[in-house]
């Protein structure tokens, strides 16, 4: 509440200021209150950006040069407000500023509803499981079908077994306690 300056307001370009992520941005689209901390910077563009536009900007491949150019430290890489405001911007023309804001949005309402037809398709199986009593038949250790023995493993355990008699003597001589853990041989 003390400090206006970390309170952020909607559309306001966060920019990572410390570490690996040092220079890459996102713009603030929300309309809650919340207060950045001190590895963020704000970025408050004037009439003459639109910040969509300009958080893609700094994110290119000429924002993000210029951010590890101004950046400092060897360890903990920090990137400062004046430094940031020695960048070099391209001020594009209004048309296309918007332009690139628009595909900006569109891909984030993408975003939100590929992940909403991601819930929904994980729902539906989900409800599939649970109608099939065969899946929970399947799942007992009970169920017959689990404990067959196949010819092919009938050969795994065979072979096994003779790799095993052949290496636990050689083995044992250097060891005095072999401990051994397979998950291949089958039920």
């Amino acid at each position: 509440r003390n400090n206006k300056r970390c309170q952020l307001k909607t559309n306001d370009i966060l920019v990572y200021s410390t570490g690996a992520y040092v220079g890459r941005t996102n713009v603030w689209l929300e309309d809650s209150k919340a207060i950045a901390s001190n590895h963020v910077n704000i970025i408050r563009p004037n009439k003459e950006y639109n910040p969509l536009y300009l958080s893609v900007y700094l994110n290119s491949l000429l924002g993000l040069w210029q951010a590890e150019m101004w950046a400092s430290g060897s360890g903990q890489r920090e990137l400062y407000p004046e430094d940031i405001a020695k960048f070099v911007l391209y001020r594009a023309t209004y048309q296309f500023q918007e332009k690139i804001a628009d595909l900006v949005l569109q891909s984030i309402q993408a975003r939100k509803k590929a992940k909403t037809l991601l819930e929904e398709a994980k729902r539906r199986v989900e409800q599939l499981i649970e109608k099939k009593s065969c899946w929970k038949e399947m799942l007992k250790d009970s169920a017959q079908e689990k404990w067959g023995y196949k010819e092919h493993t009938r050969v795994k355990h065979i072979l096994l077994g003779k790799y095993l008699a052949a290496w636990i003597p050689i083995l044992g001589k250097h060891n005095p306690k072999i401990c051994y853990f397979a998950g291949f041989a089958g039920r």
